[in-house]
């Protein structure tokens, strides 16, 4: 995905053929100098499959899809039943008796989700198949807009999962999702229809209500303006908004730009021993065994509680806002730069802080583990390619 952009924003730098075709509202409450709060745009768009307007479970959702060579793939998509909680529980065990999802215990706040879908291919080119799988990314959200982090379930078997089955014109598929998610916290189902500029929303409840939530929205003041420099840099467990603008494709005649605000806070940090216990806490076995044998005589662990947001907006996009290692690194008291790659996969999807997608009003919570030097004062330096620029983070209290 962040690929596609920056090829995008390339296209933008050199200047494209096409007219951008549409011109997003600019987020006002983050890119303008004056202070006070914004409301979220209270009246957005109500069109069926909208994030503001999903479509309800056992409606069938139609669709055309065109291929790079413009080949025209009629298809629908339904989600014909759900079931939460025990009922989902039993609803698999009356599905396949001998079905033993391999998986964590469920936390307290956690329970399971089972989806009864269908994709029928109505029409299209004969020599065009199309694929049933709905899992790509996870595409659950609450209302916020916060994605659910897809946690480890074995595989159902193969003539009840929706997953992986190429169909051609005149075909359909009918096949089982079942996740882990929040327990009784109001969701929607997120579905590619156009490739990965194009998200169509449903409910996963009858009868639920799935109105997105508005929130104020507080401007940055002339202070925080200043915050993220290596000599100011953004003091521990304050936010820091990152504005830019995203390039995306509105159809074949143009592009649209939307500007959005990214947020970024450290929330807590540990170094050394108390590092180490969490990175055990939060690692398997022997991912930690691994990590620490990478580990150099002269550095230590560090763990860094984060978070990250986007302001409220109305848009059905995707974004993709936690850093990843690479894009994040350490800077010692001397100017040195300390870079990492790579990303350590958590015991629990929900502690995971890299590689997290959110929409427009949500937010993650998560740990990243680093090695750091011993005994240097450090900053986190968060790059955004987008905006082109380079963030500086305290990770410790200077308060005594």
């Amino acid at each position: 995905m962040k690929q596609k952009f920056a090829i995008l924003l390339a296209l933008l730098g050199l200047g494209m053929s096409q007219p951008l075709a549409l011109i997003q509202a600019s987020e006002s409450s983050d890119l303008a100098s004056s202070t006070g709060n914004n409301r979220q745009d209270e009246s957005p768009a109500k069109e069926k499959g909208s994030r503001q307007n999903p479509i309800p479970v056992g409606e069938v959702y139609d669709y055309v899809k065109k291929s790079r060579d413009g080949a025209e793939s009629h298809l629908s998509f339904t989600i014909l039943e759900s079931w939460r909680g025990e009922q989902a529980e039993k609803q698999l065990q009356q599905l396949a008796p001998s079905y033993q999802p391999t998986r964590q215990p469920l936390d307290e706040d956690q329970e399971l989700l089972l989806l009864h879908l269908k994709l029928a291919y109505k029409s299209g080119d004969e020599e065009h198949e199309e694929y049933a799988d709905a899992s790509i990314f996870s595409p659950f959200y609450d209302l916020s807009g916060s994605g659910i982090p897809k946690e480890y379930i074995s595989k159902l078997p193969d003539n009840l999962a929706f997953k992986g089955l190429s169909l051609y014109p005149g075909n359909e598929h009918e096949g089982y999702l079942v996740a882990i998610v929040p327990k009784a916290t109001p969701l929607i189902f997120s579905y590619f229809n156009e490739g990965l500029d194009k998200l169509v929303f449903f409910q996963v409840e009858k009868g639920q209500d799935t109105t997105v939530p508005t929130k104020d929205v507080q401007t940055e003041t002339p202070e925080q303006a200043k915050w993220g420099t290596k000599d100011n840099p953004v003091p521990f467990t304050q936010t820091k908004p990152i504005n830019y603008i995203l390039p995306y494709e509105v159809s074949d005649s143009g592009y649209g730009i939307l500007a959005t605000s990214h947020r970024i806070t450290v929330l807590n940090a540990w170094r050394g021993e108390k590092a180490k216990e969490k990175a055990m806490d939060l690692l398997d076995t022997n991912d930690f065994k691994d990590l620490a044998k990478k580990m150099k005589s002269n550095q230590e662990f560090l763990v860094l509680h984060m978070e990250s947001s986007i302001a409220p907006k109305s848009e059905d996009k995707l974004f993709d806002t936690t850093p990843s290692r690479n894009d994040l690194s350490l800077v010692d008291s001397q100017g040195r730069e300390h870079l990492f790659q790579g990303v350590n996969l958590l015991k629990k999807a929900r502690d995971q802080y890299e590689y997290r997608t959110i929409l427009g009003g949500g937010s993650v919570k998560g740990y990243v583990i680093l090695p750091a030097p011993k005994g240097e004062n450090l900053l986190l330096k968060v790059k955004n390619e987008f905006a082109n620029k380079e963030i500086y983070f305290e990770i410790e209290s200077k308060k005594p």
